[in-house]
C-alpha cells in the first residue's frame, strides 16, 4: 500500500522515536511511505541537548495571552499546502497522521480526496494546553479535538485511560483502537550488544552495586526529585546501589544541586542527553528501571523499552501503568507520590537479585506475548484500513 504519514510536530525526543518507528515498521512490511511534515522526523535526530528545549515560537505564544487560540488553527494552512503538493502526482491508499492540536488539515484533505485517515492520539492536547494556560477558549478547543477525531476513519490511542477520556468528550467509541507504545526487537538486540561494550562514564557500575536507572527528559512531572530523596534517606541505597539518570531537561540544574547538597555525588550519576540508540545501550546496563512518576493517560515509551530489555521495573500504581504490567509479577508498583513506598520497592530489589531477574524476565516475555511491537502495530493498522476500504467499495 502507499501510505502518506502526516504530522505537525517538532520531531523531538519520544515524538520523533514514535514517528520514525512507525514509518520504519510500515516499510518493513513492504509498504511505500512518504512523510509529509514541516520538520520531517526521518531526516535525522536532532542533537539530544536540543530535544528538551521549548521552541522559540512556543515561548512567544505563551507570553501573549489568547494568541495560541488563533495560531493553532491557522497553522493548518501550511500543512494543507504540503498535503496538496504531495498528492499532486501520487495517489495514496490512506493517510496516517500524528494528532496535533487544532490541525484540521489532514482530516479535511482526506475527506475531500475520499481517502481513509488513521489518527494517532498520544495526549488529550485540548486539556493539556488549557491546564498550561496556553489556550483560553476551552470549549472551542474541546470541540476542535472532538471534531477532528470524529472526522478520522480510525483513532489510535496509547492507553485505555485515554480512550475513555476521548469517549467522555464525545468521540465515537467505535472509532477508537488502543495500541500502546511498542519496541523494535532489532534495536533491543543491538542495544544489548552495544551496551556490553560501553565503558561506563565515571565507572558508575563498579563492583557489585545495583544500577537503578531512568531514561527521559528531566521535567517536574517525572518525579526525579523523589528518586534522589530515596537515596538521601536510605543508607542501603547509598551503599549498595547507584542511580543513573540518562537525559537532560529543565530540571537538571535543580537535580544537580540536590545531588551536591545531599552529598550523593558518589551514588548519583548524570549520563547526559544521548541519542536514542545510545540511551538504549545505557539502559541495557541497568539492573532496575524506575519510572518515578507519570501522567494519568500516557504510555511511557522508556518503560516499555525497559521491559523489552528484561529489566526489573518500578513504577507508580495507576490504571495506565497497570495496562502495561502485572503488578508483583512483571513490576513493583508504589502509590503515586509516595516516596516511602518507592524507597521500599527499590530496597527490595537491591537486596534480592532473584526478584530482579524474575521480574525482568516476566516483563520481557509480556512484551513478546502481547506483541507490543511496532511491526505488529503497523500490521494491525493496515489490516483495519483494508477492512474499512473493502466495506466501503
Amino acid at each position: 500500500m502507499r501510505i502518506l504519514y502526516h504530522h505537525r510536530t517538532g520531531s523531538t525526543d519520544a515524538q520523533q522515536i514514535h514517528i520514525v518507528a512507525m514509518i520504519d515498521a510500515f516499510r518493513r512490511w513492504g509498504h511505500t511511505v512518504e512523510e509529509v511534515a514541516l520538520v520531517p522526523a526521518t531526516l535525522g535526530q536532532r542533537p539530544p541537548e536540543q530535544s528538551a528545549m521549548v521552541p522559540r515560537w512556543k515561548s512567544v505564544l505563551r507570553s501573549l495571552p489568547g494568541m495560541a487560540d488563533c495560531f493553532y488553527p491557522l497553522a493548518s494552512l501550511p500543512n494543507l499546502w504540503l498535503l496538496a503538493r504531495a498528492s499532486r502526482h501520487q495517489a495514496y491508499d490512506f493517510i496516517y497522521e500524528r494528532y496535533a492540536f487544532g490541525n484540521f488539515a489532514g482530516v479535511l484533505w482526506a475527506r475531500w480526496r475520499r481517502v481513509p485517515l488513521v489518527l494517532e492520539v498520544n495526549s488529550p492536547l485540548a486539556l493539556e494546553l488549557s491546564l498550561e494556560g496556553e489556550i483560553r477558549a476551552k470549549k472551542i478547543a474541546r470541540w476542535s479535538e472532538r471534531t477532528i477525531c470524529n472526522l478520522a476513519t480510525l483513532v489510535v490511542v496509547v492507553s485505555d485511560v485515554l480512550r475513555r477520556m476521548l469517549i467522555a468528550e464525545g468521540v465515537r467509541a467505535s472509532k477508537i483502537l488502543v495500541l500502546p507504545n511498542g519496541v523494535n526487537l532489532q534495536a533491543i538486540r543491538q542495544a544489548r550488544l552495544y551496551g556490553a561494550k560501553l565503558r561506563p562514564e565515571a565507572d558508575w557500575n563498579k563492583g557489585d552495586r545495583v544500577a537503578i536507572g531512568f531514561v527521559g527528559w528531566f521535567r517536574p512531572w517525572h518525579g526525579l526529585e523523589n528518586l534522589l530523596t530515596c537515596f538521601r534517606d536510605s543508607p542501603l541505597l547509598r551503599e549498595r546501589a547507584v542511580c543513573v539518570l540518562v537525559g537532560g531537561g529543565p530540571t537538571i540544574g535543580h537535580l544537580q544541586h540536590l545531588r551536591s547538597m545531599w552529598n550523593l555525588t558518589d551514588c548519583v550519576h548524570f549520563a547526559g542527553p544521548l541519542a536514542h540508540e545510545l540511551a538504549l545501550a545505557h539502559a541495557s546496563r541497568f539492573d532496575v528501571f524506575v519510572q518515578p512518576a507519570a501522567n494519568a493517560y500516557c504510555c511511557p515509551m522508556k518503560l516499555v523499552e525497559a521491559m523489552a530489555l528484561g529489566k526489573a521495573v518500578v513504577a507508580p500504581d495507576q490504571p495506565n501503568i497497570r495496562e502495561l504490567v502485572d503488578p508483583g509479577r512483571e513490576a513493583l508498583l508504589f502509590r503515586p507520590g509516595d516516596t516511602a513506598q518507592l524507597q521500599s520497592a527499590l530496597e527490595r530489589l537491591v537486596e534480592c537479585e532473584p526478584l530482579r531477574r524474575d521480574l525482568g524476565e516476566a516483563a520481557r516475555r509480556s512484551i513478546l506475548t502481547r506483541r507490543l511491537l511496532w511491526l505488529s502495530h503497523a500490521e494491525t493498522v493496515v489490516e483495519l484500513v483494508r477492512a474499512h476500504s473493502g466495506a466501503h467499495r
